[in-house]
């Protein structure tokens, strides 16, 4: 679940948007090296600025799996609304996007909004075939956490939710950079 499908509000910042304040969280400290410092960091694990401001981080991101699926809390509070008022409800509703977001497509909103290049999303052969790199081991102990989560591979059927959802007008909006 991410913020508004419309403004974007999010009361919380976890989930999707953890490993995405991991990416700030690391572009920060190396534009604080590059601009304070000199940038002998920076450029110890590859990260250059460009001319034009944007931070150069060489970054692979593991993408195992088809994407996330993700769904936007006011299409959430929405469903469930129509779940629970629907005549004879009970059981298990899977309120889902039914389409996955895949990571590449973040990695690239991500990049974009945040002024960022060199990050891309890599499938795990990929990923298990080359050691990572300073700059990709510092993600991984940030996001290890969320591993599993930008990794599942499960889909949850909406067969009991959609009948419901569409009666009520409800469809998932689409995870678009805006």
């Amino acid at each position: 679940v991410y913020g508004h499908s419309r403004t974007g509000r999010s009361l919380l910042f976890n989930a999707v948007y953890h490993p995405v304040r991991a990416l700030v969280f690391l572009r920060d400290v190396y534009l604080e090296d590059i601009r304070a410092r000199g940038g002998d960091r920076a450029r110890e694990i590859g990260v250059s600025q460009a001319p034009d401001g944007t931070l150069r981080m060489p970054l692979r991101i593991e993408a195992a799996g088809p994407g996330l699926d993700l769904v936007p809390v006011d299409f959430l509070t929405d469903a469930f609304a129509a779940i629970h008022e629907s005549a004879g409800t009970a059981g298990v509703f899977h309120i889902v996007a039914g389409r996955p977001t895949p990571l590449s497509d973040i990695v690239a909103f991500s990049s974009r909004l945040f002024g960022l290049s060199g990050l891309r999303a890599a499938g795990p052969a990929e990923a298990e075939g080359t050691p990572r790199t300073a700059l990709e081991a510092a993600f991984d102990r940030v996001t290890e956490v969320y591993r599993p989560y930008m990794s599942d591979c499960r889909t949850f059927s909406a067969d009991r939710a959609a009948p419901i959802l569409s009666r009520a007008g409800l469809a998932c909006p689409a995870f678009t950079y805006d």
